[in-house]
């Protein structure tokens, strides 16, 4: 039970900086004792550096936060939801919050590393105070599991999204990020030259919602030599896996048959396509070559934007996807967003705020 809440701008800045100053030993030792598999240890502690090296952006509003927030977290990265329980934890805000049964280690892992992060003689009796159920989004709804909550995080598809709004009638109550679709700016030099862009496709099994799945050239490289460089450096990048060969194996038959221009991987865990069109649904391993104006043209909300240093010179020339991404960052950071990251349109002290 937590019997301090960290209330002030001074303190929250003093936690962030605590948390942001725990050594690798500490990290990897807390990982170690809360996570069984040992496959995804870097990427994690990763993702919690990136979180807590900053102090999130001030909302310009009130600092009032909600008496009780609600997250329903999708099968997805499970820390896609961390800015959140970071934020409402050392404000003092119980959360209810609904995973998949697999990433309650990587809860428990979160909590550790918060209580030993702020194990001080002022945060001495520090837990975050969660109430966590692994039971369906929709019949949780059903029991009222939610109704004391002031404010609920929606992570899942646009349908799941909407299941909640029409639910909860209050306006601003359901904070829903929908589908997501993240980018990834290319151009031929860099591509074969510096291979950051294989984090931000490899990191988490390429299923997160900030993985990159549209594929944008910044320097007019015709889609077939992107395809070429891309999976012959991604050939052999994972572990192989039936499910994914079979499902891909699938979707370039019915790419081909449609006539797309589609291209694959010799191990089968990769698929390239490039039709002038954004694919409907996201599928692991399979990355999609479009055009600005496609992406603009369509109601694709976008998620990471990851460019190189000049990359972003380049972007006056697409300006209004940078302006439509909720998080924009380097080659290799897109599944780690900071705490300034700004999903639905709001800021992590924004979406907690009354």
């Amino acid at each position: 039970m937590m019997r301090h809440p960290i209330d002030t701008n001074q303190h929250m800045r003093a936690a962030f900086d605590r948390l942001a100053s725990m050594d690798d030993i500490t990290l990897l030792s807390t990982l170690s004792d809360s996570l069984s598999d040992s496959s995804d240890l870097s990427s994690v502690v990763t993702a919690f550096r990136a979180l807590v090296r900053e102090y999130p952006a001030s909302s310009g509003t009130s600092t009032k936060t909600v008496n009780r927030v609600g997250i329903i977290a999708a099968h997805s990265v499970p820390t896609a939801y961390w800015p959140y329980l970071i934020y409402a934890s050392l404000r003092g805000v119980p959360v209810k919050i609904k995973i998949p049964a697999e990433n309650i280690s990587h809860l428990h892992m979160l909590a550790d590393l918060l209580v030993r992060g702020l194990s001080t003689d002022n945060y001495d009796a520090f837990r975050p105070q969660w109430d966590i159920s692994v039971k369906s989004g929709k019949e949780l709804l059903a029991d009222g599991y939610w109704d004391d909550c002031e404010r609920l995080l929606v992570f899942g598809s646009n349908e799941t999204v909407d299941t909640f709004r029409q639910h909860f009638s209050q306006p601003h109550r359901v904070i829903g990020f929908g589908h997501l679709e993240s980018i990834l700016l290319v151009d031929g030099i860099s591509l074969q030259t510096d291979e950051r862009w294989l984090i931000d496709l490899l990191t988490f099994g390429h299923i997160g919602c900030l993985a990159p799945r549209l594929v944008v050239s910044v320097d007019g490289q015709k889609p077939d030599r992107i395809a070429e460089v891309m999976l012959s450096t991604l050939n052999g990048s994972v572990c192989p896996d039936l499910g994914r060969a079979i499902t891909l194996r699938n979707l370039l038959n019915e790419m081909r048959v449609a006539g797309i221009n589609v291209w694959s991987s010799n191990d089968g865990m990769w698929l390239i396509s490039a039709n002038g069109n954004l694919p409907s649904k996201s599928i692991a391993g399979h990355l999609s070559i479009v055009s600005a104006p496609e992406i603009l043209t369509s109601d694709t909300a976008i998620g990471a934007l990851s460019c190189l240093p000049h990359h972003r010179q380049m972007l006056r020339n697409f300006a209004e996807l940078s302006a439509l991404a909720s998080w924009k960052c380097a080659w290799g950071m897109a599944q780690f967003p900071s705490m300034r990251w700004i999903n639905g349109g709001c800021t992590v002290p924004e979406t907690l705020s009354v």
